[in-house]
């Protein structure tokens, strides 16, 4: 199967939406999108569109940290904040 990586469902949907915040990341131009003044909002459609993709996204990162954190636990060993699991996962 062209997407069988021995992950779960859950990992699948993490690095989707990983890719999609690097596509939408790509599109953003600073400087055209949002005057170079951070109090301006957003005008054009473009913009608000990735703006909104970014609200969502990093909904999605928040709630998957505090899943995380409740399947696993936040201190101690094999949980989330734990250092071997830290170096485990950036080693894979």
């Amino acid at each position: 199967m062209f997407l069988d990586w021995g992950c779960t469902w859950f990992e699948r949907i993490s690095m989707t939406v990983i890719l999609l915040n690097c596509v939408t990341l790509g599109m953003f131009q600073p400087c055209y999108d949002v005057p170079c003044v951070d109090t301006l909002p957003c005008v054009d459609t473009r913009c608000r569109i990735l703006e909104a993709f970014d609200h969502a996204i990093f909904v999605f990162f928040a709630v998957e940290m505090l899943v995380k954190i409740t399947a696993m636990g936040l201190v101690g060993q094999q949980t989330y904040l734990s250092l071997a699991r830290t170096v485990t996962f950036n080693l894979t």
